[in-house]
């Protein structure tokens, strides 16, 4: 596990396995456990800077955008371009808003630079509640991250629970502190509901067809995007 580091922060190495411990023990106090609790070696006192970036913050700032992943803007059709226009609007004027993009066939052919999965970034339940929220601590590195981000971008959204949904819209509003839908983020979800939706373990198509996204009272603040060229 301390080798991953290497391959991703200019450290030395006799500081991976103490950044290693680090992490480990920010993860397990989540849990509340302790990293004492789980036979792993104590926090060496005095060894890692406490003001040192932290690793999540890290892995942020080092993610790479390639320049054709720029230039791609150039050559988006019409539909694309609309899209496209209509999102960085909100953006750059620092509004909140909430679209989904329909892309019959798919969306985004090459994975984002940096990309997370949701229930990995947001720390989703695995199993969710229609009351849950996200393991997010507010005093956390991870919601400071989440405070400054202009943006969200989720993937094929259909296959989500709207509990997941739900739930983060609930703990962005906590983190920061605004009522707005989602915490006055942008929120673009993409995807295509005519490929597979979600699961629900042994439910009927009616408990499935309620669990979707476009049965979650948010669904109301969404604006759709429509794709229809094919490509």
């Amino acid at each position: 596990m301390a080798e991953d580091y290497q391959t991703t922060n200019n450290v030395m190495e006799s500081n991976l396995t103490n950044m290693l411990l680090k992490d480990l023990n920010e993860l397990l106090n989540l849990h509340g456990n302790k990293i004492e609790d789980c036979d792993l070696p104590s926090l060496p006192p005095n060894k890692i800077d406490i003001d040192a970036i932290p690793s999540i913050i890290q892995e942020e700032l080092m993610v790479n955008i390639p320049n054709e992943d720029i230039q791609y803007v150039t050559k988006l059709n019409n539909d694309q371009m609309i899209a496209f226009k209509t999102i960085m609007n909100v953006i750059v004027q620092k509004h909140s808003g909430v679209f989904f993009v329909d892309g019959p066939g798919g969306t985004v052919a090459t994975l984002l630079p940096g990309d997370k999965t949701v229930h990995s970034r947001f720390k989703i339940p695995i199993d969710i509640q229609p009351s849950s929220i996200y393991g997010i601590q507010k005093k956390k590195y991870l919601a400071n991250i989440i405070r400054v981000v202009a943006s969200i971008i989720w993937d094929e959204a259909p296959m989500t629970n709207k509990n997941c949904l739900e739930a983060l819209d609930r703990s962005l509003q906590d983190i920061c502190s605004n009522n707005a839908p989602f915490g006055g983020k942008v929120l673009f979800m993409g995807g295509d509901f005519r490929q597979v939706l979600l699961v629900v373990r042994k439910g009927t198509k009616a408990q499935m067809i309620s669990a979707c996204i476009i049965q979650s009272h948010l669904w109301n603040h969404t604006k759709i995007l429509s794709l229809r060229q094919n490509m």
